[in-house]
């Protein structure tokens, strides 16, 4: 990109150069031959007009030719002036005589130029002249007043200025070549650095960080962009790794409960009843499959797709959440007709999950109310078990949370339940709450918006 940058920097420098001496040149030429052309012209309608006035021709030209002498002095280009007859052969004349392919017949210019009234550049036998012209009648013979001045030293004014730059013009491309190939590094530099650092990371330190310049520019912000999505992918990380942690210890635990009791069965046969093995060999499957459903939901949510949006009837899902609670007493309070926006089987998970958290902590009743309130449904779920402190209401609903004593692995829960609960409701746009329940417990308050 360094090397690329600079070549299209001299290139483009390149190229104006190129276009600005040649319009430099063009101008230069233009002007100076504008200048030559005004004094030409100047001359010959003074002469003109002495001419009308009735001065004889020879006396007209005197002015003129002290002009050519003392211009011819002072090393300036001469202007040289003559009267031609008709046919263009010269009458009176100072050194324009003289000039290379202007003979004493006049031929080159009346050939080449042609005469008239007019300003015109012609060549005679390879010079550059710049022609004023005007014609005038005297005595009844038609006279042209003519005035010519070379253009070689125009031409070598330009040519002196091609030359200077093509001398300088290199110079100059090689100049901004260094300059740009010098401030090009500088300026990616700092991205070099970036890219140094990024390369040397692996899954095992992502915990570094780039390093931000303090020129508050692009290349800053784009450090600190990156810096924050190392943070994220970090942080992800981290959650991964514990995620797989907490997720095999408590695999690990369902699955050495059927280990141990199928052990124990086939080793003493006669005394170990088949049945209260295949019981518990169920119980804990099932304990295994929920592990599993929960973890395959919450990686679906992880991937942070919309849910679908189809009206879903909450007061159907909550009553078939109840309805396998038989272990301890419940109340239900249902509102009917309450339709939320979503994905009818993730919701059911959140009433599924709120009624069996309760049904394991409860001592010996739960509540489930559904109502609708400005615009919104709130399901409530308390209990009279050992509530919540305090101090872990926000963290219980983090994955594989699990509080002390009470709310243990010992009630069946793995800590997924109530992570489910939250990831589902805050995709639902909704909100839930955990705080102390009017039976002693604990309160799960899951507001939604209605449809």
């Amino acid at each position: 990109m360094r090397a690329k940058t600079t070549l299209i920097a001299m290139g483009v420098v390149a190229v104006v150069l190129v276009v600005a001496v040649a319009l430099l040149a063009a101008t230069v030429q233009r002007s100076l031959t504008d200048q030559l052309q005004a004094r030409g012209q100047a001359q010959v309608d003074h002469i003109v007009g002495q001419l009308e006035e009735g001065m004889p021709p020879r006396q007209a030209l005197d002015d003129a030719i002290r002009a050519d002498e003392a211009a011819g002095e002072r090393g300036e280009v001469p202007t040289y002036v003559a009267i031609l007859d008709q046919e263009g052969h010269p009458i009176f004349g100072s050194g324009f005589f003289t000039m290379p392919g202007v003979g004493e017949d006049g031929g080159g210019v009346a050939v080449t130029g042609g005469l008239g009234d007019s300003t015109i550049e012609v060549l005679a036998e390879g010079t550059n002249l710049t022609v004023a012209q005007r014609s005038i009648e005297i005595d009844g013979e038609l006279l042209y007043v003519v005035a010519a001045s070379p253009l070689a030293e125009v031409v070598r004014s330009v040519e002196a200025i091609i030359r200077v730059s093509t001398l300088g013009a290199p110079l100059m491309v090689l100049l901004v070549g260094v300059v740009t190939w010098t401030a090009t590094g500088r300026t990616l530099h700092p991205i070099e650095r970036i890219r140094t650092e990024v390369e040397e990371l692996s899954s095992q330190t992502l915990d570094r960080r780039v390093p931000v310049p303090s020129s508050g520019d692009e290349v800053a912000r784009l450090a600190e962009t990156m810096n924050g999505m190392l943070a994220r992918l970090d942080a992800a990380s981290v959650r991964q790794q514990e995620f797989i942690s907490d997720a095999s210890h408590e695999l690990r635990s369902p699955v050495a409960s059927i280990r141990f009791e199928l052990e124990v069965a086939l080793a003493h046969p006669a005394a170990k009843d088949w049945q209260d093995s295949a019981a518990t060999v169920l119980r804990e499957t099932g304990r295994i499959e929920r592990i599993v459903d929960d973890l395959l939901l919450l990686a679906r949510l992880d991937e942070g797709a919309a849910p679908a949006a189809t009206s879903v009837d909450i007061s159907s899902l909550a009553r078939d959440a109840t309805a396998h609670i038989h272990a301890v007493g419940i109340e239900v309070h249902i509102a009917d007709g309450l339709l939320v926006t979503g994905q009818d089987s993730e919701l059911a998970s959140v009433l599924r999950n709120l009624v069996d958290n309760a049904a394991r902590h409860a001592t010996s009743l739960l509540a489930v109310t559904a109502t609708a309130h400005d615009g919104t449904v709130v399901i409530t779920v308390d209990d009279d078990g050992p509530g919540i402190p305090l101090i872990d209401r926000e963290r219980v609903f983090q994955r594989f949370t699990r509080l002390e004593q009470s709310r243990s692995r010992k009630s069946g829960g793995v800590g997924l339940g109530l992570s489910v609960v939250d990831r589902v409701v805050r995709r639902h746009n909704g909100s839930v709450v955990a705080s102390g329940s009017p039976l002693g417990g604990a309160r799960f308050e899951v507001t939604l918006p209605a449809a």
